[in-house]
C-alpha cells in the first residue's frame, strides 16, 4: 500500500491484479493448504501400515484404484521397479 489512494500498486481500483501480475501461479498452495498437507503425510507416515489395512479391509475399490496409480505403467516380472520390491529382494523376510 505505497500510494496515496491506500491500494497497492500491483492491484487495480477494484482490487483485482493489474496487467503483468498474474498473481499467485495454478496449482500453487498457500500457507494453510500447504501446512494442512504437510500434517496429512506426518500421519501417513506414523500410521501407514493401520492405515492401508483399515483402506483394504473396508474400501477395497478405492485400495485397488490407489494401486493402479502407484504402480509403475509397464509393470512385469522383469520390471526394476516391481523387481526391486518383491518379496525375494527383501533382506527383511
Amino acid at each position: 500500500m505505497d500510494d496515496a489512494s491506500g491500494l497497492d500498486p500491483s492491484r487495480q481500483a477494484d482490487g483485482r491484479f493489474g496487467p503483468g501480475n498474474p498473481g499467485r501461479r495454478p496449482g500453487s498452495r498457500n500457507r494453510m493448504s500447504q501446512r494442512i498437507a504437510l500434517g496429512l503425510l506426518r500421519h501417513f507416515a506414523k500410521h501407514e501400515a493401520e492405515i492401508l489395512e483399515r483402506l483394504s479391509k473396508y474400501h477395497t475399490a478405492d485400495y485397488v484404484r490407489l494401486i493402479a496409480v502407484m504402480a509403475p505403467k509397464e509393470a512385469g516380472e522383469d520390471s526394476p521397479e516391481v523387481a526391486a520390491d518383491s518379496p525375494e529382494h527383501d533382506p527383511e523376510r
